[in-house]
């Protein structure tokens, strides 16, 4: 379910026709790169031929268009396809920076979280200490925990973590 904030930046979407989007700005889908095709913003910000967006701090960069923010992947889609995306966008490197349309992806809330990085600091994903000196590997599928097993090493722990990911994630499978 989707929080509020996220349907008010989808009813905003909605509301901006894609079309519009496309007489304002051109999107490079080799490079992901939003440049003006108008003079816009206060005092010429955006000048024609210049490139849009900013960097904010979460990683996603974001553009402006009529006083109205959108996140640069979704309006990547939109620009590409005609229509703003239904669900989620899915960055396949994770760089949330990378709007290149072949690392863009529309996923559902369960797809895209399974395409995430492993734990800050830790060496592999998917895996925790043990007592004894082991490990343990999980997978999370649906917000449910899956057991994996006890492993002597980490390399084997991550070893049973990368074969459930594939198996039970598919195609958004993350490996870290």
């Amino acid at each position: 379910m989707a929080t509020p904030r996220i349907e008010q930046a989808r009813a905003k979407e909605s509301a901006f026709p894609p079309s519009r989007l496309r007489e304002l700005a051109h999107y490079d889908h080799r490079t992901g790169i939003f440049t003006s095709l108008v003079t816009t913003g206060r005092s010429g910000r955006w000048s024609a031929g210049r490139r849009m967006g900013a960097l904010m701090t979460h990683g996603y960069r974001a553009l402006n268009f009529d006083g109205v923010s959108f996140l640069e992947h979704r309006a990547a889609v939109a620009w590409m396809t005609g229509s703003w995306p239904s669900d989620e966008v899915d960055h396949l490197n994770l760089d949330r920076s990378d709007n290149r349309w072949s690392n863009l992806r529309v996923a559902t809330r369960n797809e895209n979280t399974r395409n995430g990085p492993k734990r800050s600091g830790w060496k592999f994903k998917g895996i925790t200490p043990h007592p004894g000196g082991r490990w343990k590997a999980q997978i999370m599928l649906d917000r449910r925990q899956h057991y994996l097993g006890i492993f002597a090493t980490q390399e084997e722990a991550h070893a049973a973590y990368v074969n459930a990911a594939a198996n039970l994630h598919g195609k958004f499978s993350s490996f870290g």
